[in-house]
């Protein structure tokens, strides 16, 4: 039933999404909507709305994400959109995933900004930190987050892990540290494969400590 209220969700975003897409593209002034079906803008449009709302025809790494990612297509959607943000190209997907990302980094940044000084407290700005004890430079885990009581939260969704992902595996690898670029990878591998490595390495995605595959065999 979760799975089910997912999908229905994720089609009502989608539907809403396109729509808006398409009054922005398809305006009597500029060009008609059968004009917009012939020359493709109706397809990109539909292709952008898919990539925006989590859905992507291909999963990424392709079989072996199928295996051990968690929902693949839904995190290839977020490489795609964050793909065609980047890319300089002045196509109708480029334009519409530079348009999202900017909307949505500018929204996210001022409401974390305001519930923060509602609660009291500092919006922390700075991506990486020098770990005190270790002196070694690690992704900050309060970097945009909204404190509330004892937890931190995020309003990015997705490209909040993304951001993670990339930031903490580039700063592993830079600082010779491949076992922190490893943890942030963690966090988008399948809950089996997660599950096996926290009992193989006896601690988890987050630091915790987490018995060992040798300790449940033979306790």
């Amino acid at each position: 039933q979760s799975n089910r209220a997912f999908g229905y969700f994720g089609e009502f975003q989608r539907l809403n999404v396109a729509d808006d897409l398409l009054a922005q593209e398809v305006h009597p002034a500029r060009t008609t909507w059968a004009t917009a079906v012939t020359d493709g803008t109706a397809r990109r449009i539909a292709r952008a709305a898919n990539a925006q709302t989590g859905y992507s025809s291909k999963a990424a790494f392709g079989s072996m994400g199928e295996l051990v990612l968690f929902a693949p297509r839904y995190f290839q959607s977020k490489l795609t959109v964050m793909g065609r943000a980047l890319t300089p190209s002045s196509q109708l997907e480029n334009r519409i995933a530079r348009r999202s990302l900017l909307k949505m980094i500018g929204y996210g940044t001022a409401l974390t900004v305001a519930v923060n000084a509602a609660l009291g407290n500092d919006t922390e700005f700075t991506p990486v930190l020098r770990n005190r004890k270790t002196g070694q430079w690690e992704p900050n885990p309060n970097f945009m987050r909204i404190r509330y009581g004892s937890r931190d939260f995020s309003i990015f969704g997705p490209y909040d892990s993304l951001l993670r992902l990339i930031v903490g595996s580039g700063v592993g690898l830079a600082t010779g540290q491949p076992g922190e670029a490893v943890k942030t990878v963690r966090g988008v591998f399948a809950p089996d494969i997660s599950l096996m490595w926290d009992v193989i390495s006896g601690e988890s995605a987050v630091g915790e400590p987490v018995p060992k595959l040798t300790e449940l065999t033979t306790g």
